[in-house]
């Protein structure tokens, strides 16, 4: 159902993406699998993850998806990084 080129999102703000899904044009598990593949992608060099919960970022995009559709909600799943 994307309606938006994927490798895109990468540029995009979070309420750039966050609009996106709450417009039906991208749901939230194709904006995942965009970021889970960056990350993959450039983690071996950043060593900037040193934990990652990819499958339960996937189940929990799954159910915010399900939820769009009886439901509109305005959310984006982030990152939170703590450095210190």
């Amino acid at each position: 159902m994307v309606e938006v080129d994927p490798s895109g999102l990468l540029g995009l703000s979070a309420l750039q993406i966050a609009k996106l899904i709450r417009d039906g044009k991208l749901k939230s598990v194709d904006a995942v699998e965009v970021f889970i593949k960056q990350i993959e992608s450039v983690n071996p060099v950043l060593n900037a993850m040193v934990a990652t919960r990819f499958e339960e970022a996937r189940k929990e995009a799954q159910q915010a998806d399900r939820l769009m559709q009886t439901t509109p909600i305005e959310g984006l799943i982030l990152h939170i990084n703590s450095i210190g």
